[in-house]
């Protein structure tokens, strides 16, 4: 008596493929999100040893972005309007008008340098958020290295705006600081306790 071996069907091919497709997007899915969430872990743990590279990166995004600058005297803090906002989560460009404020905060050993970004097309939702740029920055500075920019008037601005609660410290204190629109090359120098920077950046 002759034995019939039963072979799978198309279906069932068919299904199976399906599903062990649908079984490999959910683990690659799944390694992406690992791999994403560990890299932002790493991140926040080497806090002090985030390489200067990363912080240039930052500055030079933020700068070619920017339409204007308000850097202060000491060294302490720089606010720059344009369009250079980002994402929280993705960290991609928004392409939005932002308010982004770079602030010294701290002394000595203890300092830090943290990035402040704010929309300003909807008043209503600034969506406000503060990251850490990095551990023992002590002062910095933007200075201008071309002669392609101009002061702008104090009443481009609002009162109105200078004055809002709840806005970080270094933007309060606005007024007081004088405001540029941005050169094409400026000179980029950061203080850290230990070691330093300082780099030239083409802008446009």
């Amino acid at each position: 008596m002759m034995r019939t071996h039963r072979a799978f069907t198309l279906v069932e091919m068919i299904v199976a493929t399906v599903l062990a497709a649908l079984l490999m997007g959910g683990v690659l899915l799944m390694t992406a999100a690992i791999a994403r969430d560990r890299n932002r872990v790493t991140q926040a743990q080497a806090g002090p040893q985030r390489t200067h590279s990363t912080m240039e990166d930052l500055f030079q995004f933020d700068l070619t972005n920017a339409l204007t600058m308000s850097p202060a005297a000491d060294g302490k803090s720089l606010v720059l309007v344009g369009h250079g906002g980002m994402d929280a989560q993705t960290l991609r460009a928004t392409g939005r008008l932002t308010r982004v404020t770079y602030e010294v905060r701290g002394r000595g050993a203890d300092s830090a340098l943290f990035r402040t970004q704010e929309y300003l097309d909807e008043p209503a939702r600034p969506q406000a958020w503060t990251e850490l740029v990095g551990d023992g920055v002590m002062a910095f500075g933007v200075t201008p290295e071309s002669g392609d920019f101009e002061a702008v008037k104090k009443g481009s601005q609002s009162d109105e705006d200078e004055e809002v609660p709840g806005k970080v410290n270094a933007v309060s204190r606005r007024a007081k600081l004088e405001t540029f629109t941005m050169p094409s090359r400026v000179r980029l120098r950061v203080q850290r306790t230990v070691g330093g920077l300082e780099r030239e950046m083409w802008l446009r």
